[in-house]
């Protein structure tokens, strides 16, 4: 178990290649991950990790013409063979080595729930309408609690999740960075998490370094960290490997235990 996260989950957020999965690579411990995302496994290259991937592929859907509305032949797979192996691990408590969870990314596997919902259905290949979106995210809202109930079982461990998120208007006719799930599995997502952090690159200096927002502003209302972290980290930090010098979430641990120490020594005064 890593001390610094014990109770604490993390939600990352951002746009596709802005360091999400480079930066569970830098997890420290034992770590398992779940794909979804299809270009996930290009950014988790050092193989420090054990890993489970479930994609639609074309093999399984037969190739499908949703611009023209066309009913595949096949059937998805995906979801349903997830759900299997995770109630197998659960079972036979496979999870309890690790220190963390992960699942990348919560945007694809909402895509995958559609598919399974669209296929019981019966209109497998069509385009999603208003009655199919309810049905989908009230499947995620379940995942969503299970998930967060492993630490029932498994109190060492944390989950950490990717999703995606857009600049765009909201209902109200706010501008913001969105997360790019349908209805209310949006909002239980985020409340699922003690952490929600965003993503983004900044170029300095010809350097593309990695950022991440750790506190809420009026572009990005979803973010928030948990008293531990929100104590130790700026609004934002840079976490970017530089040479001779640490990045990702070692850096974020150094600080937080920095702080520990700090803290520590105040009361002992």
């Amino acid at each position: 178990m890593i001390p610094e996260c014990k109770n604490e989950n993390f939600l990352l957020l951002g746009k596709p290649g802005s360091g999400k999965t480079s930066f569970i690579n830098s997890l420290p411990g034992k770590k398992f991950i779940y794909i979804f995302d299809p270009n996930a496994e290009a950014s988790l290259l050092d193989g420090s990790f054990d890993y489970a991937t479930f994609l639609e592929t074309e093999s399984n859907l037969e190739v499908i013409d949703k611009e023209h509305n066309l009913k595949a032949q096949g059937e998805p797979i995906a979801y349903e063979s997830w759900r299997k192996d995770i109630i197998n691990k659960v079972r036979t408590g496979f999870f309890k080595p690790y220190d963390f969870l992960v699942f990348d990314g919560f945007t694809s596997f909402q895509d995958i729930i559609m598919d399974q919902t669209l296929f019981v259905n019966g209109r497998y290949g069509a385009n999603p309408t208003k009655i199919d979106y309810p049905i989908a995210s009230n499947t995620m809202n379940d995942v969503i609690r299970k998930i967060t109930a492993l630490r029932s079982f498994f109190p060492n461990l944390s989950i950490v999740a990717t999703a995606h998120v857009k600049f765009q208007q909201d209902k109200r006719g706010k501008l913001l960075n969105d997360l790019c799930l349908p209805g209310r599995s949006k909002e239980n997502v985020v409340r699922a998490f003690s952490n929600v952090w965003l993503f983004f690159t900044e170029e300095q200096n010809g350097t593309a370094h990695h950022i991440i927002q750790t506190q809420p502003d009026r572009y990005n209302d979803l973010l928030r960290s948990s008293k531990r972290f929100r104590a130790a980290l700026e609004m934002e930090e840079d976490i970017t490997e530089i040479k001779g010098q640490i990045g990702g979430f070692p850096k974020i641990l150094v600080k937080v235990r920095s702080m520990g120490k700090v803290i520590t020594m105040k009361k002992r005064r």
